[in-house]
């Protein structure tokens, strides 16, 4: 006798298997310490292709033991910097404001300064999607017997601590109220199979790097987004930005700046030079200095118009700019019409044409200045 099995029977033996094979892979993976693996969840955008020309980063969370805010500083600057060599513009969570969490798509709309904000930066509220991420840590303490292992140590026992890594991601289009994907990958971490005095949680770096490319890879492979091309489709002008902002980016523990007041003077510059210096090889003392007293905006790289290198760029346009992202953003969506350059403790408004008038700099902007 032939029976047919009904399409709900089907769809929930299917996605049973799923995460029984997950599961199994999951503990495998910890077993061994070594593989990682992911479960592409929700796809309900598939060839959705909706137009898109910016990503905004809603909600970036670390749930783990003893994060610092500048940690969280880190990895949000490497979300944003994969975002910015995307097809797609990046919008920090820093540059709008939410009245409270947003739990549906349409929520953003509603409860969050997102929509004047993306208008301000001259794009459609219909072509911005909301980018969630949150990473989990679960480990527990072992002891390793390091004679079985063949290392010769002074203490034939050392501490490790094993566990897993889970990342959620979570796409969302407010405009159609719609929830385009949710993505998930675990892998396991080991926290001291080694040390690096700039990063705490460096498995943790490199498997947020890796949630990256595929969400990127998944986005294109599954054609979710459509990319709305830019007005200016030619590189900005080089920028680097004031590395300083770090040091009052705030999450879930004290600012960077407050954790250095409580430490010797010698010792908080060379806390706060190494790290900067982790990031940028070339820094030199000068320019650290340098920065330490400038405000914080990008410094011109190269002469373009009247801005001209070495110019400590505040504003564009009247909004206050304190990353290369935003400054990628406000030329591809151009052109502007002013630049605002600190010079000293004063602010001057220029155009980015030798030619154009400028006008006196905006109130917000002589305020970063002063």
């Amino acid at each position: 006798m032939h029976i047919r099995m009904s399409t709900t029977k089907k769809s929930f033996l299917k996605y049973g298997l799923k995460v029984a094979a997950l599961a199994w892979t999951s503990i495998a993976c910890l077993w061994s310490g070594g593989c990682s693996t992911g479960l592409q969840s929700e796809l309900r955008g598939r060839n959705a292709r909706i137009p898109t020309a910016a990503i905004a980063l809603g909600a970036f969370d670390l749930h783990l033991t003893g994060v610092t805010s500048w940690q969280h500083y880190d990895r949000q600057r490497d979300i944003l910097r994969v975002l910015e060599h995307s097809p797609f513009d990046a919008i920090a969570p820093s540059e709008f404001r939410s009245v409270f969490r947003p739990t549906k798509p349409d929520q953003w709309l509603k409860h969050t300064s997102l929509p004047p904000r993306v208008r301000e930066m001259g794009l459609a509220i219909e072509e911005v999607v909301i980018l969630e991420i949150t990473i989990e840590s679960t480990y527990s303490e072992q002891h390793v017997d390091l004679t079985a292992r063949k290392v010769l140590e002074n203490s034939t026992q050392a501490n490790t601590s094993q566990g897993r890594l889970q990342a959620y991601v979570v796409l969302h289009h407010p405009s159609s109220n719609r929830t385009l994907m949710r993505y998930s990958r675990v892998q396991s971490e080991n926290r001291f199979t080694e040390i690096d005095e700039t990063d705490a949680r460096p498995e943790m770096t490199r498997f947020l790097n890796q949630v990256l490319k595929e969400l990127l890879s998944l986005i294109s492979e599954q054609r979710i987004l459509a990319v709305v091309p830019p007005r200016r489709t030619k590189p900005p002008p080089r920028v680097r930005e004031n590395p300083m902002a770090v040091l009052d980016h705030g999450y879930d523990s004290k600012t960077l700046r407050t954790y250095l007041k409580n430490m010797d003077t010698t010792l908080a510059d060379a806390m706060l030079y190494g790290r900067v210096r982790a990031h940028d090889k070339t820094l030199s003392t000068d320019r650290f200095s340098s920065d330490r007293n400038a405000p914080l905006g990008v410094e011109a790289l190269e002469n373009t118009g009247s801005v001209t290198k070495g110019d400590r760029i505040v504003c564009v346009d009247g909004k206050p700019i304190i990353g290369t992202w935003q400054w990628r953003r406000a030329f591809r969506r151009g052109p502007f019409r002013q630049v605002t350059r600190a010079r000293g403790d004063r602010a001057e408004a220029v155009s980015p044409h030798v030619s154009a008038p400028a006008g006196p700099p905006p109130e917000a902007c002589l305020r970063l200045v002063r």
